[in-house]
C-alpha cells in the first residue's frame, strides 16, 4: 500500500499551533525587566576631586541588582589594589551597592564594578574616577570600562548560532524532508530525502552538544571574570549558580539540551532510509520540538526579553516569537545546506528534483518566518530604540540598521532562489525585458551558490544579533524629549495648618528640603514640637528624622531621600503638644538626573508609529494568507470536481 502523503497545509497548521503555544507561555510567565543594569549616579561623582577622604563609596544603578554576584575593585593611581574593602549588598536589590573604605591618603583612585541584572541577567560593567586632595584621572577606568565586551559578543553569537542549527534542523526535518520522505513520489526521491532527514537530525544534534559546551564555555568565563583574591572560583561559580537568576536559567538552559540530545540520538537510531514510510521513534520528534520551544522561550528570558511596563509581558512574547522565526528562517538554510550538499553534484540523478521539492516548500515556510521577523521586528523595536536619535547615535542602533540591511540581502538571495525554482513567478520580469518564457535571473546551476550565499548571510545576521543582545538598549531618559520642569514647590491646608515645600534641585540624589507650617488660628492652639517628612515612591516608604528649625515656623532637612525620578508622594508629619499629628500629604514629581542629548534628527518616540506599522503589516500578512488559503481550497475543489467529471466520463 503506498503511503499517504502529508499535505503541506498540516505542517504549516501545526507550526502555527506552536509559535501561538510559545506566544501564550511567554504572556503568562514573562517577568517584569529592563535591560542592562547601568549607573545612575555615584558619590563621589565620576571625576571629582573630594577635599577629604570618603568613608563609603556608592554606586546607584538603573535596576534591581543580584546580591551574591557584584565585585568591586578599588585602585590607586600606581594600579595596585586597595585593601580593607567592604561590600554591602543589603539595598542590592534596589540597585544601590554601598562599599565601606579604609581611610584614603592622597590621590586619585579608580574604583571598577561589575554586577547582574537581576531582572534580564545581563552583566555589566564599568569604573569612575575621584580624586583625594588631588585632581582625579578618569582616562584609564574609562578604557577598561567599555559598555560592550568582545568575549560577551563572540559567546553570544555562538550561542544563537548553534542554537539556531538546533531549532531550524528540527524544522526542516520534521517539516520538509519528513513529508518527501513519506510522500507518493519515486522511491529515488523518497530515499533520498529521508538520507537528507537524516542528516538534518544529524547536524540538530551536533548543534545542540555545541550549545552545550558554549553554556559551559560562558560559566566559566563568568566565574573567571568575578574572582577576586578574596573570592575563590568554586565559591564565586556555586554562588552563581545557586542565588541567582542567570544561573537557574544556565541550569534550565543546560538541562534541556541534554534531554534534547537524548531526544535527537533516539531519533537518529531511529532513522531507516529503507523504510521512509515507516519511520521509528515517532514521539521522538515532537518531544525534540517541544524541548527546543521551551529552549527558545529560555533563550528570551536570557535576553533583553524587555519587559518594561506597560505591556511588558506582550513585548517578551513578541521578541520571544522573533527570535523563533529568525531560528527557523536562518536554521533552516543551515540545516538545508548540510542536508542536501551531497546531492547538489552533477552526476546525481536525484538532485534536481529533491533539491526542487525540499527548497519549494521551505520557501513558503522561510517567507512565512521573514514576514513574522518583520512584524514582530518593529514592535520591538519601537520598545527597545526611543527616537531616530538614538537609533544613530547608539551600538544598538547601528547594530539594529546592521541586521537590517543583512535581513534585505538575506532577501533578496531567497528572492532569486524562489525565481530559479518557480520560473512561472518571472513571467512578469521577462515579459518587462522581453526575454522568453521559462527566463529566470540566474541559471538553476547557480542554486548551490545562492543556497550558500544565503546561508553565510544568515551567519552574519546572528552575529549582529549577539552584539545587539549585548548591547544596551537605544532607549532612556538621555534620548526622552526635555520634560517640562517639575513643580519644586508645593502648598496645602490641614486642620488649621498651612503648610508648604520646597525642594532643590529636585532630583535625584541629594536634596534640600523646606518646610513652613505656621497656623490661621490666633492665637495657635498648641507650639510644634517635632516636624518630620515621609517619602513614598513605588518601591521605598522612608520617614526622615526631625527637621531643623531655622526660623520660626521654618525648617530645613538635607538628604538622599528621593532616590529615583518619577513620581512621588511626600507627606509633611507635624506633631504639636496635646494634638494629634497633622499630615500634609503632597503628589511630587522628581525630574530626570540625566538631561537630554541635543536633538539630531529628531526626538520624537518610535514606539507608537513602529508599533502601528506592525499592526499594518500585520493586517496585509493575514490578508495574504487569507487569500492564498482560499486559492489553494479553490484549487483543490475544482481538482476534486474534474476527477469526479472524469470518473463519470470513464466509459463502462
Amino acid at each position: 500500500m503506498a503511503a499517504v502523503a502529508r499535505t503541506p497545509g498540516a505542517g504549516a497548521i501545526r507550526f502555527a499551533v506552536a509559535f501561538v503555544a510559545v506566544a501564550a507561555w511567554f504572556a503568562v510567565f514573562a517577568p517584569g525587566a529592563r535591560a542592562h543594569a547601568t549607573l545612575v549616579r555615584s558619590f563621589p561623582p565620576d571625576a571629582v576631586a573630594l577635599k577629604s577622604p570618603p568613608a563609603v563609596l556608592r554606586l546607584w544603578f538603573s535596576e534591581a541588582l543580584s546580591p551574591s554576584v557584584s565585585v568591586v575593585r578599588l585602585t590607586d593611581a600606581q594600579g595596585d589594589l586597595v585593601p580593607g574593602l567592604t561590600l554591602d549588598t543589603s539595598d542590592a536589590r534596589s540597585g544601590t551597592l554601598a562599599i565601606a573604605v579604609p581611610r584614603l591618603p592622597r590621590g586619585a583612585y579608580s574604583l571598577e564594578w561589575r554586577v547582574l541584572s537581576e531582572d534580564d541577567v545581563h552583566f555589566s560593567k564599568g569604573g569612575i574616577a575621584f580624586g583625594v586632595g588631588t585632581d582625579a584621572t578618569p582616562a584609564a577606568v574609562r578604557r577598561a570600562a567599555a559598555t560592550v565586551e568582545g568575549t560577551d559578543v563572540v559567546f553570544r553569537w555562538l550561542s544563537f548560532l548553534f542554537l539556531a542549527g538546533l531549532v531550524g534542523g528540527l524544522a526542516v526535518a520534521a517539516l520538509v524532508l519528513g513529508p518527501l520522505a513519506r510522500s507518493t513520489r519515486s522511491v529515488l526521491v523518497n530515499v533520498a530525502a529521508a538520507r537528507a532527514r537524516a542528516r538534518a537530525l544529524g547536524w540538530a544534534a551536533f548543534c545542540a552538544v555545541n550549545a552545550a559546551v558554549v553554556g559551559i564555555a560562558v560559566l566559566l568565563w563568568q566565574t573567571s571574570s568575578l574572582t577576586t583574591e578574596s573570592a575563590r572560583a568554586e565559591n564565586v561559580a556555586w554562588a552563581l549558580l545557586s542565588e541567582s537568576r542567570w544561573g537557574m536559567l544556565w541550569i534550565a538552559r543546560e538541562a534541556i539540551l541534554l534531554a534534547l540530545l537524548v531526544s535527537l540520538f533516539a531519533l537518529l537510531r531511529g532513522e531507516r532510509v529503507d523504510a521512509p514510510a515507516r519511520p521509528r521513534g515517532s514521539l521522538a520528534l515532537p518531544a525534540a520540538g517541544l524541548l527546543a520551544l521551551v529552549l527558545v522561550g529560555v533563550q528570551a528570558f536570557s535576553g533583553h526579553a524587555a519587559a518594561v511596563t506597560p505591556n511588558g509581558a506582550v513585548t517578551v512574547a513578541v521578541a520571544g516569537l522573533h527570535l523563533l522565526a529568525a531560528e527557523v528562517w536562518i536554521g533552516g538554510l543551515l540545516a538545508l545546506v548540510v542536508a542536501l550538499w551531497p546531492l547538489f553534484g552533477p552526476r546525481r540523478a536525484d538532485s534536481a528534483g529533491l533539491a526542487r521539492a525540499c527548497l519549494a516548500p521551505f520557501s513558503l515556510l522561510a517567507a512565512a518566518c521573514v514576514g513574522l521577523l518583520a512584524v514582530t521586528g518593529l514592535y520591538y523595536a519601537g520598545r527597545q530604540v526611543a527616537s531616530l536619535d538614538a537609533l544613530l547615535t547608539t551600538l544598538y542602533g547601528r547594530a539594529l540598521l546592521i541586521k537590517i540591511s543583512l535581513v534585505l540581502a538575506v532577501g533578496a538571495i531567497g528572492l532569486l532562489n524562489t525565481l530559479i525554482l518557480r520560473p512561472h513567478l518571472a513571467d512578469p520580469i521577462a515579459r518587462l525585458l522581453r526575454r522568453p518564457a521559462g527566463w529566470t535571473p540566474l541559471p538553476p546551476t547557480r542554486l548551490r551558490s545562492l543556497l550558500l550565499a544565503e546561508a553565510a548571510f544568515g551567519i552574519s545576521i546572528l552575529a549582529a544579533v549577539g552584539l545587539l543582545t549585548a548591547a544596551p538598549p537605544a532607549r532612556g531618559p538621555e534620548f526622552a524629549p526635555a520634560p517640562e520642569a517639575a513643580p519644586a514647590f508645593r502648598s496645602g491646608t490641614v486642620e488649621d495648618l498651612v503648610v508648604s515645600l520646597s525642594v532643590k534641585p529636585n532630583r535625584p540624589g541629594p536634596n534640600v528640603f523646606e518646610l513652613r507650617a505656621v497656623s490661621t488660628r490666633r492665637p495657635a492652639p498648641a507650639p510644634i514640637e517635632r516636624v518630620r517628612l515621609r517619602f513614598t515612591s513605588s518601591e521605598k516608604n522612608v520617614v526622615s528624622p526631625q527637621l531643623e528649625e531655622i526660623d520660626p515656623g521654618r525648617y530645613r532637612l538635607g538628604g538622599d531621600y528621593l532616590s529615583d525620578a518619577g513620581p512621588w508622594r511626600i507627606e509633611a508629619l507635624v506633631e504639636r503638644a496635646g494634638l494629634d499629628e497633622s499630615r500634609a500629604a503632597f503628589d511630587w514629581a522628581v525630574s530626570q538626573s540625566v538631561a537630554p542629548k541635543q536633538v539630531l534628527v529628531s526626538n520624537r518616540p518610535l514606539e507608537p508609529v513602529l508599533t502601528k506599522a506592525s499592526a499594518a503589516v500585520l493586517v496585509g500578512l493575514a490578508a495574504a494568507f487569507g487569500w492564498l488559503l482560499i486559492t489553494r481550497l479553490r484549487g483543490g475543489a475544482l481538482a476534486d470536481a474534474l476527477v469526479v467529471r472524469t470518473l463519470k466520463e470513464k466509459p463502462k
